[in-house]
């Protein structure tokens, strides 16, 4: 299959597995990021990882798996950082607000879901302000 064709078949896996651990089936949604992943690695490309780690991350939480969820979390952050995504690192930092708050560290969950909420009121992401203040209001 031509590079083309393959990022767009790792694109799309990558929404689906998203869009399927949403709906409330993480452990299917895993395995589709997880397909997802070993497509965005034979292709080299780096573009959608911040976005499939913090899905990952996700469905990792979902399925209680703290410590692997926390991995994948920073592993997007680190690669939101280093493309200088910011709204990915807000993103994320919801994410790992996320799974602080479901370790018992009320703390560093308060922290990441500030900082996530300043830098997307400053990038004007209402949609994502959203879901991090609605993370917030769990505090």
């Amino acid at each position: 299959m031509e590079p083309d064709r393959l990022r767009l078949v790792a694109l799309a896996l990558t929404g689906l597995g998203a869009a399927v651990t949403e709906s409330g089936d993480a452990v299917r949604g895993l395995e589709v990021l997880r397909d997802a992943e070993g497509r965005w690695t034979a292709l080299g490309s780096k573009t959608y990882l911040p976005d499939l780690y913090r899905f990952i991350a996700s469905a990792e939480l979902a399925l209680g798996e703290l410590d692997a969820s926390k991995g994948a979390g920073e592993r997007s952050l680190e690669l939101a950082g280093a493309a200088n995504a910011r709204h990915q690192e807000a993103m994320t930092l919801r994410v790992l607000g996320e799974i602080a708050l479901a370790q018992g560290d009320r703390a560093g969950a308060k922290s990441a879901l500030e900082r996530s909420r300043a830098t997307l009121i400053e990038l004007d992401e209402p949609a994502e302000l959203a879901r991090t203040e609605a993370v917030l209001a769990r505090l």
